[in-house]
Parts: C-alpha cells; structure tokens; sequence
C-alpha cells in the first residue's frame, strides 16, 4: 500500500476452533462508514445502549469465523491518508491490504470470504475478481454482499415506469458517455430526486419504509448504543493504538464516492462464480433504496460460463428456516463447476438486516460459510 494509506484493521480469531475456521474480510458501506464500528454490532461484543459498555454479543458473526474489519477509504474510521480518487484505487490498496495481511499471517488464509454492506458491495466484488484474475495465493471461497447495489438500473427499474431520464443517465455513466458535466454525478443527482426524495417527504425512510426517516431502529431486535463515545475513550484509544478522533462516518468519503452508485458492476460477479466460487446476496424485504426486487433483477442477468441467472430464475424460493423461525425466502442455484449463486429476502427487515433479525442472519451467515447455502 502507498505510505500516504495506512488502514486501521481489527483481526480476530474465531471463538470456536479458529485453526479450521473460515476467515471473512468486512467492509462497512457508505462509503466512508467504519467497519470497525460493524464489528461493534456483528463482532464478539456491542456496545450496551444502557451502559455504554460492551457486553458479549448472542448474534456475532465471529462465533464460528475469523474475522478481518477494516476501515477503508482513505481516512474512514481510524485509517489514515487522502481520500482515494477513484474506486480502482480504493480496490488496488485493499489488495495491497490483504496480500500482506495474509503473508503475516497464514493461520487467516483458509477458506477465505469477502463480505460487503451497502455501498461497500461493490468493492467487495471488485475486490474477489481481482484476488483470483492476479492469483494472489489467497484462498478465497466466496463472497456476501449485503444491502447492496450492484447494478443501479435493476434496482430502479421496476420502482416507477416514467423514470426514463434516471435509466438513461444511469447507462451514459456506465457506457463512458463524455459530458462537461460527470453523468455519473448527474445520475445519481436525478434518480435521488425522483426516486428517493419523494418516498422521504412523504413520511417514510428509504431504508425501512415501516418508519419515518431517523427511526429505523424502532424495528431493531440488536439495539446498538454509542460506539464512537466509546471508542473516542482515552483508555479504549491507547489499547487500541491510535490517536485520531474516531467518527463512525466519514461524510467527506461519502460525498467523494456517492457518484459511484451509478456505476455498474455486474461484470464483477460473473468472473467469481466462473471460478467456482460462492456468491450471496441478501436484501430486506423492507428495505427501498437497495430493494430486494431490484437485486433479484440483476442477479437473473447474469451470464458467465453456465448463464448463471437463466438457471436461478428457474429455481423456486423456498422458506429458509433457523432454529427459532423463519428468517425469510431463498433462491439458489449450484453450477457443474461448483460455483454457488443464492439469494435471500429477509422477512420484516430494511437495509439493515442484520439488526433487524439478527438470530436468523447469524444462522443463515454460518450456512453461508460451511456450504449449507
């Protein structure tokens, strides 16, 4: 990685035998979101909302799996350095990341995940194509993407029929069109105003449309209390190493980024299942910005060495069950390669799934990782 990058990352071993465990890497979406203040919610511990403490964690990721958070872009987080100028150089320095990461320590590089949230969708893709076309010995198995827009003109299309104009910019960001004015900017500035703000003012939250905006969390079933108060303490800060001021987002990487929600990314999922790899793709059913029919359209698009998506369509959902219930829906497909392709829609939950049914999510994440999904 350029020396103007440092990355901070938090590395942990799995609570059950961690020699055997899978690894996952977790990238926290936003742009520009911590994905140190992720493993507060999805890690061994969260923080108490009545204590502002941590407490052991029913619902962690981290219970059967090695796990790797790292604050990325540039400065997000705890990392430090400029703001990348593009998402290839974002991806070039995670490389970096995780090829030395894994060099210092082979005890992770087994059975190997890459998971993304939200915008972060992208750059886990992109990040999983890269790994295998650059042979990086790195032991890569599969790849969750979570509240995710992989291909933005899915995602609308079925929301309204008028928004001609939003699909047309969103197909000269993607096809290079030259323009004085970035039509990627333009495409989300368009499809914001027509798509978003009009759900907004009517009283609803794209992210959960059973509230209002700001009170996602009225739907939470793992409440999160303060992570940066908690992180920004001196004695959580000297243990940890650091003194940079800790911000859960960092909104000038948000806004440096933002343009790249119209970008098309779809070329970077086929490439993974040609490999023989795992792809999953989960969505809320609640969730609007990132709407599970949306990401259900893209994904019947694909292509690849076995027409990935003619075969996922053709397959039935089915309930997907846990121990204490029913999570929600699923539709999977297995390739002659061995390549996996699923797609799960959480029951009564928005973008943030993972808070909102949280025992499900931990069961079906687990699946994920042993070759039950």
């Amino acid at each position: 990685m350029a020396a103007l990058f440092r990355y901070f990352f938090v590395a942990m071993e799995a609570e059950e035998d961690p020699k055997t465990a899978s690894t996952f890497v977790f990238l926290r979406g936003g742009l520009g979101f911590s994905s140190i203040g992720g493993a507060m919610a999805q890690g061994p511990c969260f923080i108490s909302t009545t204590t502002d403490k941590p407490e052991l964690n029913p619902y962690s990721w981290t219970q059967k799996a090695n796990s790797i958070w790292v604050d990325a872009p540039g400065p997000t987080g705890f990392s430090e350095g400029p703001i990348e100028p593009d998402l290839n150089a974002v991806v070039n320095n995670l490389i970096e990341f995780v090829t030395q990461f894994f060099k210092d320590h082979p005890n992770f590089n087994t059975k190997v995940y890459i998971v993304g949230l939200s915008a972060a969708g992208s750059i886990a893709a992109m990040l999983g194509t890269a790994i295998i076309r650059q042979d990086l010995g790195i032991h890569l198995e599969g790849v969750m993407l979570g509240s995710s827009v992989i291909d933005p003109g899915a995602t609308i299309h079925d929301m309204r029929e008028d928004l001609v104009q939003c699909e047309e910019l969103i197909s000269k960001c993607n096809n290079g069109v030259v323009s004085p004015v970035d039509p990627c900017e333009k495409a989300v500035k368009e499809c914001n105003t027509n798509l978003i703000t009009p759900v907004s003012a009517f009283g609803k939250s794209t992210y959960d449309l059973r509230v209002s905006p700001g009170d996602e969390d009225e739907y939470f079933e793992l409440l999160i209390g303060d992570v940066a108060k908690f992180l920004n303490k001196p004695e959580v800060k000297a243990k940890l190493g650091v003194t940079k001021k800790y911000e859960d987002l960092n909104i000038k990487v948000m806004r440096a980024f933002s343009k790249y929600g119209a970008y098309d990314r779809t070329e970077f999922i086929n490439p993974l299942l040609d490999d023989g790899l795992k792809v999953l793709v989960v969505n809320g059913d609640q969730d609007y910005v990132t709407n599970a029919i949306g990401a259900l359209n893209w994904m019947v698009t694909l292509k690849g060495m076995f027409n990935y998506g003619d075969i996922l369509q053709q397959t039935p959902f089915k309930p997907l069950e846990y121990e204490s219930g029913v999570l929600g829906k699923i539709k999977s497909s297995q390739y002659p390669n061995g390549a996996k392709l699923a797609f799960i829609e959480v029951n009564e939950a928005g973008h943030f799934f993972q808070l909102n049914q949280p025992k499900g999510i931990q069961a079906a994440f687990e699946a994920f990782l042993s070759g039950e999904i």
